[in-house]
């Protein structure tokens, strides 16, 4: 099993769909959260189970996770997933640029 570790813009991308959510549907925000988080989870027992990103903005090795509209990107170091960013499919990726993980 690995371990899972979120980009500060990662935290940031789950509030803004929180907040979105929120104001919308007050009863149902804390609840898509929550299967966003266990969609994420399983990554702990198969950490590959995400495609090969291919976009050509993203020029490092990353993969790709969907949940519902939402393209999750992460990277794989050692035994750790590595949480990029989690964008809405209607979203630019160029826009929200995809920052790769800084070398600990």
């Amino acid at each position: 099993m690995v371990s899972i570790e979120y980009s500060l813009e990662a935290l940031i991308d789950v509030e803004h769909i929180f907040q979105t959510i929120l104001r919308d549907k007050p009863n149902a925000a804390s609840e898509y959260i929550s299967k966003l988080e266990k969609c994420i989870d399983l990554l702990e027992f198969n950490k590959e189970m995400g495609v090969k990103c291919k976009h050509r903005s993203v020029n490092f090795d990353c993969r790709i996770l969907v949940f519902e509209q939402y393209k999750i990107f992460y990277q794989l170091h050692d035994e750790e997933v590595y949480i990029l960013r989690i964008i809405h499919s209607k979203q630019s990726i160029k826009k929200k640029k995809i920052l790769k993980r800084k070398d600990r």
